[in-house]
């Protein structure tokens, strides 16, 4: 294999159709970087450790609910996903989860649910708006989908 090469998923453990085009660095306006790449199996510790860091009003934001744990059922669902009715991308710094930005397209195949949670300490730093144009634009190529956000309005900052 070349050095420029990228090894495929099965050297990688991810999973077969892993959209590795979805990966990228963002930079947050504080100057860090963030790494942007799409969730895998592979991650259930580390929203296990983002969630656990996250304040109740950043938990309640998100799921609308105190969830202080979140279930073995829940973990996998958010990360089993296929890439294309269900996806997510994590934005890391180092190996710590710092944002998670989701959607589930609906009946109506135009229509997805999207989320955000961002961690309480890189709120307002610009991963979520960056992030979600920077994935959308990459969507495009595989068809419109409309959608709304499912926290409250307050989050957007």
């Amino acid at each position: 294999m070349a050095d420029d090469a990228l090894p495929s998923p099965d050297q990688l453990d991810l999973p077969e159709n892993y959209p590795v085009a979805w990966e990228a660095d963002v930079v947050l306006r504080d100057g860090s970087v963030a790494h942007v790449r799409p969730i895998t199996p592979g991650d259930a510790d580390g929203i296990r450790i983002f969630h656990g860091r996250q304040s109740e009003e950043s938990i309640y934001l998100r799921f609308f609910a105190p969830i202080k744990q979140l279930s073995d059922k829940d973990v996998h669902r958010f990360t089993h996903v296929d890439y294309d009715a269900r996806a997510a991308i994590v934005a890391t710094i180092k190996d710590d989860i710092i944002g998670i930005a989701r959607y589930d397209r609906l009946e109506d195949e135009s229509v997805a649910e999207v989320a955000f949670n961002i961690s309480d300490h890189y709120q307002g730093k610009g991963w979520g708006r960056s992030s979600w144009s920077t994935w959308r634009r990459s969507r495009r190529s595989g068809g419109s989908v409309a959608s709304w956000p499912t926290s409250c309005p307050r989050t957007a900052r």
